[in-house]
Protein backbone atom coordinates (compact mmCIF):
# COMPACT_ATOMS: atom_id res chain seq x y z
CA UNK A 1 0.00 0.00 0.00
CA UNK A 2 1.46 3.21 -1.16
CA UNK A 3 0.38 6.54 0.57
CA UNK A 4 2.73 9.30 -0.32
CA UNK A 5 5.70 8.68 -2.80
CA UNK A 6 8.70 11.24 -2.13
CA UNK A 7 10.15 11.29 -5.46
CA UNK A 8 6.56 12.78 -6.37
CA UNK A 9 7.45 16.31 -8.00
CA UNK A 10 7.31 19.44 -5.42
CA UNK A 11 7.20 16.69 -2.13
CA UNK A 12 10.63 16.63 -1.77
CA UNK A 13 11.44 20.00 -1.72
CA UNK A 14 8.57 20.81 0.66
CA UNK A 15 10.33 19.39 3.15
CA UNK A 16 13.63 19.87 5.20
CA UNK A 17 16.32 17.52 5.27
CA UNK A 18 15.05 15.95 8.92
CA UNK A 19 11.60 15.56 7.24
CA UNK A 20 12.98 13.52 5.02
CA UNK A 21 14.75 11.27 7.18
CA UNK A 22 11.59 11.13 9.31
CA UNK A 23 9.41 10.53 6.01
CA UNK A 24 12.32 7.50 4.96
CA UNK A 25 11.53 5.83 8.09
CA UNK A 26 7.87 5.84 8.02
CA UNK A 27 7.61 4.43 4.54
CA UNK A 28 10.00 1.48 5.31
CA UNK A 29 7.68 0.87 8.21
CA UNK A 30 4.95 0.17 5.04
CA UNK A 31 7.39 -2.01 3.05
Amino acid sequence: MKILDASEPGLGSAMTEDEAKNFQQVGDLFD
